[in-house]
C-alpha cells in the first residue's frame, strides 16, 4: 500500500482526506514530498514511503490545465524541475501561472528571471517558449505514466516495486505442471509448493534479501543462514526427519537449490509417494511456524503423524471428482440393516494440553458425502467423542436424513447411547455434554449407534488428529450430489 499512499500526497484529489492532511502537517509542512529527508524520529510508515520514492516517481508528471494547482518548485511538470529550488518561504507556495501572462498563453518574462534566475528563464524560453497549457477550462492533473489512462494502478505501481518478471525455466515449467496435475495434492500444498519453487517461501533469509541485509541465522538451530534450502532439509533438525521418514532422503546429497531438488525428488517419487513427500512437506513447515510463533514443541512424531493426516485427507478429496466407495468402510457398512443407506464415522482425538479435534464422515452406501473436522477445548478423551458424534448429529439433521447408523471405535460411546452405561457413571467433567446427547439422539429412533474397530474408522480418525494438531474448522462435501430427500445420488 506504500505506492498507493504515496499517490495520495502527491495528488491534488485527495488533500481533504484527514490521513493526508495528517502526514503533510508533521512531515511536510516546509518542504515537498520528493525532496523530503530522512527525520531522525518519524514512523516506520513514513520511513518506508520515503525509501518507495525512487520508484514512483519517474512514473509521475502533470498535466497542466490552469496552472494554479501544480506548484513551480518541488512538482514534476518539467524535465528540469529537480533543480528549482524556491528561495525563501514566500515561493514555496509559487504556482506554475503565477509565471505567465494573457491567461497562460505566454511566458513573464521578468517574474521567471524573478523567480528563476536569468539562466533557467533563458533556459525554459528556448526549450519551451509557451507554457505547457493543454486547456485552459479543465485544471491541473497529475499523470501515471504506468498505465494508458493515466490513472494510478497499484497493480502495476507494485509490479515497478519489483522489477522486472523473472522468467521461469524449463525445469520450473515442467514442475508447475506436475504440482497443477497431480489428483492428490491439496490446494494449500500446490501453493506451497509454487512458493518453495518461485523462492517466495516467508523465512528470515528470503526478507534480508529483499532488504538487502546479511541473511540471519537458523532460529532453530542457530547454526546455519536460514534460507529455504537450510530450513526445510539442511538444518539438523529436518535431516533427521528425512531420514527417518519412509523416504530415507539423505539431505546433505540433494541438488543445492530448489528447483533441482524438487525435480530430482519428482523424479525419484512418483504417483502416491511424491503426495505423500509433498505433504510431510507441508507438515513440516506449518509445525516450525507453529514452533517459532506459538511456542509449542517440534517434535518428529508430530510432524509425520500430521503429513499421515494430510494423506487421508487428501484421500477424501480425491472422492470428491471420483466417487467411489471407500473400501476399509465395507467391513463396517456390510452388518447393518440393508434399509438404512446412511453411515456416518465419529471419532475424536485429544491431548494433556485439553486440546481436542473431533469429526465424522458421512458416507452413502460406501460412498462419501460430507465430511468435517472441528478442534478446540476439551476435559478429557470421551468428551471430544461426545461432541464428535453431537456434531455429526447436527450435520445428519441439516440433510433432512431419518434413518442413520453412526459408527464409533469408543465402546463407551456406544454403550451410553443404547443405555447400558448409566448417565450418574459418566465424569463429572462430561455429564452435560453426555446429557444433552442422548436427549438429542432419543428424540430420533431412526439413529443407531454402532461400535466399529478402529482400522475401518481410520478416515474420521484422521481427521480428528488433524483439526486437534492444526487447530482448524473445515467442512467438505462431494460430488456427486447427494439428494437427501430421495436417498440417491444424482450427477
Amino acid at each position: 500500500m506504500m505506492p498507493k499512499t504515496l499517490w495520495k500526497l502527491a495528488s491534488k484529489e485527495f488533500e481533504d482526506v484527514p490521513f493526508v492532511q495528517l502526514l503533510k502537517a508533521k512531515y511536510l509542512s516546509s518542504n515537498c514530498l520528493w525532496f523530503a529527508g530522512m527525520p531522525s524520529a518519524c514512523t516506520k510508515l513514513w520511513r518506508a514511503l520515503l525509501n518507495t520514492r525512487h520508484v514512483l516517481q519517474p512514473c509521475i508528471s502533470w498535466q497542466l490545465g490552469t496552472g494554479d494547482k501544480c506548484s513551480v518548485f518541488g512538482e514534476p511538470w518539467h524535465h528540469f524541475w529537480k533543480v528549482l529550488k524556491p528561495r525563501g518561504a514566500t515561493q514555496r507556495n509559487l504556482m506554475i501561472t503565477d509565471l505567465t501572462v494573457d491567461q497562460g498563453r505566454a511566458w513573464s518574462h521578468e517574474k521567471l528571471v524573478e523567480f528563476l534566475g536569468t539562466g533557467l528563464a533563458l533556459h525554459i524560453i528556448s526549450t519551451r517558449p509557451h507554457p505547457p497549457m493543454r486547456n485552459a477550462s479543465s485544471g491541473d492533473r497529475l499523470i501515471f505514466s504506468g498505465t494508458k489512462s493515466g490513472k494510478f494502478s497499484l497493480k502495476r505501481a507494485c509490479s515497478l516495486l519489483q522489477g522486472p518478471v523473472q522468467q521461469l525455466q524449463p525445469m520450473q515449467t515442467d514442475l508447475l505442471k506436475i504440482f497443477w496435475y497431480c489428483p492428490g495434492l491439496l490446494p494449500r500444498v500446490r501453493l506451497f509448493l509454487w512458493k518453495l519453487l518461485t523462492n517466495a517461501i516467508p523465512t528470515r533469509g528470503t526478507y534480508a534479501a529483499k532488504l538487502g541485509q546479511v541473511t540471519p541465522p537458523c532460529s532453530v538451530c542457530d547454526q546455519g543462514t536460514e534460507d529455504t534450502m537450510h530450513v526445510l532439509f539442511h538444518c539438523p533438525f529436518a535431516r533427521s526427519l528425512w531420514f527417518s521418514s519412509d523416504f530415507a532422503i539423505r539431505t546433505e546429497l540433494l541438488p543445492p537449490n530448489c528447483t533441482e531438488m524438487l525435480y530430482a525428488i519428482s523424479q525419484r517419487l512418483q504417483g502416491e509417494q511424491f503426495v505423500q513427500f509433498a505433504n510431510l512437506l507441508w507438515g513440516f513447515w506449518k509445525q516450525r511456524c507453529d514452533t517459532i510463533f506459538r511456542r509449542t514443541r517440534l517434535s518428529i512424531n508430530r510432524i509425520s503423524h500430521m503429513g499421515a493426516a494430510f494423506d487421508r485427507l487428501s484421500k477424501l478429496s480425491n472422492t470428491m471428482t471420483i466417487p467411489k466407495p471407500l473400501r476399509h468402510i465395507w467391513h463396517a457398512i456390510s452388518t447393518q440393516d440393508p434399509l438404512i443407506a446412511i453411515s456416518c464415522f465419529v471419532d475424536g482425538s485429544f491431548s494433556n494440553l485439553f486440546n481436542g479435534g473431533w469429526a465424522y464422515v458421512v458416507c452413502y452406501q460406501g460412498i462419501l458425502i460430507q465430511y468435517e473436522l472441528c478442534a478446540g477445548s476439551v476435559s478429557s478423551p470421551f468428551q471430544s467423542e461426545i461432541f464428535a458424534i453431537h456434531m455429526a448429529l447436527k450435520a445428519v439433521e441439516r440433510l433432512n436424513i431419518t434413518h442413520c447408523i453412526f459408527f464409533t471405535d469408543c465402546h463407551m460411546l456406544q454403550q451410553l447411547v443404547d443405555g447400558r452405561v448409566p448417565l450418574d457413571s459418566v465424569n463429572w467433567q462430561d455429564f452435560n455434554a453426555a446429557m444433552d446427547l442422548l436427549n438429542e439422539f432419543g428424540s430420533w429412533p431412526g439413529f443407531i449407534c454402532s461400535y466399529v474397530p478402529r482400522e475401518n474408522n481410520l478416515d474420521a480418525h484422521f481427521l480428528a488428529n488433524y483439526a486437534r494438531i492444526s487447530n482448524i474448522s473445515v467442512k467438505g462435501f462431494t460430488y456427486p450430489f447427494f439428494n437427501p430427500s430421495l436417498n440417491i445420488v444424482t450427477n
